[in-house]
């Protein structure tokens, strides 16, 4: 993995600044700051969690936030972060099941809410729900799914639906997937549209 955030000139292309930030994975940004996951650069998947780097765009400063492990995408909401933490290090040990909030006020973790096992990509619908892609274990046992957390009730819903990524257009989602299973070492694309207002898959192929 990198183990750095390289800034450019976005009219000319001309490198600005290079920032260490181990293991880094995903990036979004908010009110003139970046915000980006890392595993922390740790082997010791046992103790060791990973945290949001956050970057000023004006003057290149960062801190740090601890989240839980091996976190990746994020989405913005109502001045919070939210943060999917799949564990992915940590097949052996049981995956990460958690989705961190961060107060983006304070910069500082608010809750850990459970999701689904091995979440990862996330996206926010028109209605302000924020789905969330579960990878589940691989295997037929956990498969990978979708759940939808509500960030005034905090309430969690689940969708039957594999999913490896996800782009929303208006009240849809469009949803892909390669689903493979390492007990069979069987792999299959699959692919779906959601319904954001009533959570239901409207079509499979």
């Amino acid at each position: 993995m990198s183990n750095q955030v390289k800034i450019y000139n976005a009219y000319t292309l001309s490198f600005l600044k290079e920032i260490a930030i181990p293991e880094c994975r995903s990036l979004t940004y908010n009110d003139g700051k970046i915000y980006v996951t890392s595993y922390s650069g740790a082997l010791d998947v046992t103790t060791r969690k990973g945290y949001v780097a956050r970057i000023d765009t004006a003057t290149y400063a960062t801190d740090s936030c601890s989240v839980g492990y091996q976190p990746e995408q994020m989405a913005v909401y109502d001045n919070k972060l939210y943060v999917a933490n799949s564990g992915g290090y940590r097949s052996k040990l049981g995956y990460d099941n958690t989705v961190s909030i961060i107060d983006l006020s304070t910069f500082k973790l608010e809750k850990n809410i459970k999701v689904g096992i091995n979440p990862n990509k996330m996206l926010i619908s028109n209605e302000g729900e924020i789905f969330i892609s579960s990878l589940g274990d691989y295997t037929s046992a956990h498969p990978s799914k979708i759940f939808v957390l509500n960030p005034t009730t905090e309430k969690v819903d689940s969708i039957n639906a594999t999913c490896g990524c996800m782009s929303r257009c208006g009240d849809s989602i469009y949803v892909c997937s390669n689903d493979y299973d390492y007990s069979t070492w069987i792999s299959s694309p699959s692919y779906h549209i959601i319904n954001t207002k009533t959570h239901a898959v409207v079509a499979n192929k």
